[in-house]
């Protein structure tokens, strides 16, 4: 086996060692690259706990790794890989056992965060890739409350009739440390794109199994879950879903109250905004949602107040954005 080829391949995988030195879950997954010069296949899966396994050419191998949290300046991820077992056979290289043998590379992400290319220095003079994900695994990356049932995700399964083919068996791979996942049956809207000839069910009530996070009461940090979803043609998913848990109530470093206008109160425009605001994962507002509002003008003045707002954020690591549903601005003519 062609180590340079295969490690530097970022065949990351931190075997049984520590959870603490997991990889980030952006990693997670199953991974494949075509070798130009002949069009050797190689294909790596990437698990949460830094174990893997990988296929390159007709050989086999399991492995260890170590990914660092952070990037250097120029966004390179140090990556420390070990070659615990070599089950042999001809891969994209030699057919040398590597058995035990390490290997220091650098990742570096593509924009969208589906594709990597393996460096063997933190240039880009010399690197290979890129490594693309394969479809049928996701690493999800959500904010949660504390104390707090949240949704995740619901899943379902149509025909192109809009029938159901059965509701996905859902299963708890890896349980939460700090909270727990609910799955149970229901229905839901589909939400298929334009694309799909199945959105034109988007707008009734199917069948499907629903996903659901609650984090401890007084748990503030990272958490992470994996589950395993059973589509009905046979068809796996497994996805790692890693959360930010803010706690609750949300501590606000800056939120000073909209103010109203005297012209607005003297030309009578009053009544109460309903807003939805959507907290990032720095802890800024990313969007605010006007829900109902007797005015533009006092929308606008919500708006704009609310876009200065600041929390104290639960981690550094990149989340979907929180959403604090109904808050009311109540704006009165009379005091």
């Amino acid at each position: 086996m062609n180590v340079p080829w295969l490690l530097a391949a970022a065949l990351a995988l931190a075997s049984c060692a520590s959870l603490q030195q997991a990889p980030n879950a952006m990693l997670d997954g199953k991974w494949t690259w075509t070798r130009a010069s002949d069009h050797c296949v190689e294909v790596y899966e990437f698990r949460h706990d830094g174990s893997y396994r990988g296929v390159s050419g007709v050989e086999s191998f399991v492995g260890a790794y170590v990914l660092s949290r952070e990037s250097d300046p120029d966004g390179f991820f140090k990556l420390t890989t070990t070659v615990v077992t070599d089950y042999g056979g001809k891969g994209c290289g030699s057919s040398a056992d590597s058995t035990g043998q390490a290997n220091v590379t650098y990742l570096k992400w593509a924009d969208q965060r589906d594709e990597y290319w393996v460096c063997y220095q933190p240039t880009l003079a010399r690197c290979f890739g890129p490594l693309r994900r394969l479809p049928g695994y996701e690493a999800v990356e959500r904010s949660a409350r504390s104390g707090t049932l949240d949704r995740v995700r619901s899943w379902y399964d149509l025909n192109p009739d809009c029938s159901s083919r059965g509701i996905p068996t859902v299963r708890v791979a890896v349980p939460a440390a700090h909270g727990r996942i609910d799955v149970s049956e229901g229905v839901d809207f589909p939400n298929y794109p334009g694309s799909d000839m199945r959105h034109t069910c988007n707008i009734q009530r199917i069948p499907a199994a629903w996903v659901r996070y609650r984090a401890d009461d007084g748990y503030v940090g990272e958490d992470m879950a994996e589950i395993e979803v059973l589509m009905s043609d046979g068809y796996v998913w497994r996805i790692v879903h890693r959360f930010a848990v803010w706690p609750t109530p949300l501590k606000a470093l800056v939120a000073p109250p909209p103010e109203y206008p005297e012209a607005l109160r003297a030309a009578g425009v009053e009544g109460k905004v309903d807003a939805w605001i959507y907290v990032d994962s720095q802890g800024g507002v990313a969007r605010v949602a006007i829900r109902s509002s007797p005015s533009p003008e006092l929308s606008r003045l919500v708006e704009a107040a609310v876009q200065q707002w600041k929390y104290e954020p639960p981690s550094k690591r990149r989340t979907g954005a929180l959403i604090i549903a109904d808050q009311y601005f109540d704006f009165k003519m009379a005091p």
